[in-house]
């Protein structure tokens, strides 16, 4: 194991509510970049998030 899983691990340990706010908001960040570019390619705001969030699957599974 190298050193940053290491301190990966300990961090998730000792701050996990913090870890998961911040991977939702990378998730987040994703999702909402995908929605941009079905949008700029014609699609309506909410077929562009439907689509987005289909790319990434379940966002608690990605998250997992």
């Amino acid at each position: 194991m190298k050193l940053r899983d290491l301190l990966l691990r300990v961090r998730a340990l000792l701050a996990p509510r913090r870890l998961e706010r911040e991977l939702d908001e990378e998730l987040e960040f994703h999702i909402e970049r995908e929605t941009r570019k079905h949008v700029a390619n014609g699609l309506s705001t909410t077929e562009a998030r439907t689509r987005a969030r289909a790319r990434f699957g379940s966002v608690a599974l990605a998250a997992d």
